[in-house]
């Protein structure tokens, strides 16, 4: 995939976890309103509105790294794949209460956990790589 529609993809996936944040956040709203537990929906909220911001500010930075096309989309697929399953964790977290610490409990709480774990993974695999590929970027660029 060619560098601009990566961006693309990027920034695309980005607003639309930002859109799925402050829809939390309406829910959120409601839940402090009615005095029921709010906690779960605020964790949604506030952190599918850090991981929108991460992926957009990947998108505008993302032709910075000095890697193949090939590495680039891989890299940012496993970032990608990170900020969703940690999305859909928080959602199923905030509908169910399941907070997914351990694989053990209900089939819920093991899904819950497995995206978090398998987002974990991935958010270092991807951005580590990504690092490589700036700091190769800056070797290049001293000369």
């Amino acid at each position: 995939m060619e560098q601009q529609t990566l961006s693309m993809v990027l920034a695309l996936n980005g607003a639309l976890v930002l859109v799925f944040s402050m829809t939390a956040g309406l829910v959120l709203y409601r839940r402090i309103l009615s005095r029921s537990r709010p906690e779960d929906w605020h964790l949604l909220h506030a952190g599918g509105s850090t991981r929108g911001v991460m992926l957009i500010a990947l998108a505008a930075t993302v032709h910075l790294a000095a890697l193949s096309d090939r590495a680039l989309f891989w890299a940012s697929m496993l970032v990608l794949y990170f900020a969703w399953a940690s999305v859909l964790a928080m959602f199923l977290r905030a509908l169910t209460g399941e907070q997914g610490y351990q694989f053990s409990g209900t089939f819920m709480n093991r899904v819950t956990f497995l995206l978090y774990a398998s987002g974990v993974v991935t958010v270092f695999a991807g951005f580590g790589w990504w690092i490589l590929g700036l700091l190769r970027g800056l070797q290049l660029a001293a000369g």
